[in-house]
């Protein structure tokens, strides 16, 4: 989950938050001069500003600007992906150490 901080500095300062995003189109890996591999073109996706909202309170405009940029990232993951953004955790009482 996206923390507050970046959200916590935007509404202190009333500026907007510009969602970035990368996306990755695999391709077929080939490896350049310098020996690096390269596994596919990247995209950087700057997307529309999120500014805090003047009817807000600081901490629900902390928690509007956070909600808001996870659904333009999922949005823009699913649109390019053309599969569901859907996180899983591991259960960690299930690991053998």
């Amino acid at each position: 989950p996206l923390k507050n901080g970046a959200f916590h500095y935007a509404v202190l300062n009333n500026v907007p938050i510009l969602p970035t995003f990368i996306t990755i189109k695999e391709k077929q890996i080939k490896v350049d001069n310098n020996g690096f591999q390269n596994f596919g073109d990247y995209t950087i996706h700057v997307l529309k500003p999120i500014y805090p909202k003047p009817e807000l309170n600081a901490k629900e405009n902390i928690e509007y600007l956070r909600k808001e940029n996870y659904r333009v990232w999922k949005e823009l993951y699913e649109k390019t992906y053309s599969i569901p953004l859907i996180y899983t955790t591991l259960d960690k009482s299930k690991i053998k150490i």
